[in-house]
């Protein structure tokens, strides 16, 4: 019998998109529908992050400018007055020393806490981005797992006279690229196991078709 072209069991068995439908229903848009709601979450985030760090930057940047501009203002007085009077006590000079020294620890205590509010939301956030990556981690791993029960289920129950092995072969090449798809981009899940999984979709490729009676 010659040999059955791929035209020919599209024509008999409906698109590949409807027989992943048959095979497994709703769970591939459940499956894109966390995808997408993970995604939004670590773009929120990363966003929160480096919009923190831009303000409290920008505080940074302001607080030195009016401690320098504070330090030179009593700097200047400070020099004016030993230079053009002389005759002055000591003590006055002593005074003004004394104000310059309280403004520049105020200002440094001011920037040592600026900086560590920084490095405190920074260090949050990039612990909810972890957390959340894993917890995606961990949603996605029981996906997989719930569609390959239901894969096995309703392998079951196919039988040759619906279905082809070398169409269904590509269905799950098909899935498992999908599958190494999102795994690379958010580099959560074991390339040793996906790799696995994809060598074992190819290697269905190769199976002969079911004879026809």
């Amino acid at each position: 019998m010659n040999e059955i072209t791929k035209t020919e069991i599209r024509k008999r068995l409906g698109n590949i998109t409807q027989l992943q439908e048959l095979l497994f229903g709703d769970q591939i848009d459940e499956y894109n529908s966390k995808l997408e709601q993970y995604n939004q979450r670590l773009d929120t985030l990363e966003a929160n992050l480096q919009k923190s760090q831009k303000t409290i930057e920008v505080s940074i940047a302001q607080a030195e400018k009016k401690l320098f501009e504070h330090i030179f203002s009593v700097a200047s007085a400070l020099e004016k007055n030993s230079h053009t009077q002389i005759s002055k006590t000591q003590e006055q000079q002593r005074k003004l020393q004394q104000q310059l020294d309280k403004v520049v620890k105020y200002s440094q205590e001011h920037l040592d806490f600026l900086h560590q509010s920084l490095n405190t939301k920074t260090n949050s956030l990039k612990s909810e981005i972890t957390q959340t990556k894993s917890a995606l981690d961990q949603d996605l791993n029981l996906v997989k797992q719930d569609l390959l029960a239901k894969l096995e289920n309703n392998l079951a129950e196919l039988t040759t006279d619906k279905i082809s092995r070398t169409d269904l072969a590509e269905v799950f090449f098909e899935l498992s690229l999908k599958l190494k798809r999102t795994d690379a981009d958010l580099n959560l899940a074991d390339s040793k196991d996906l790799k696995t999984f994809t060598e074992d979709s190819q290697a269905n490729l190769m199976l002969p078709e079911t004879k026809q009676t």
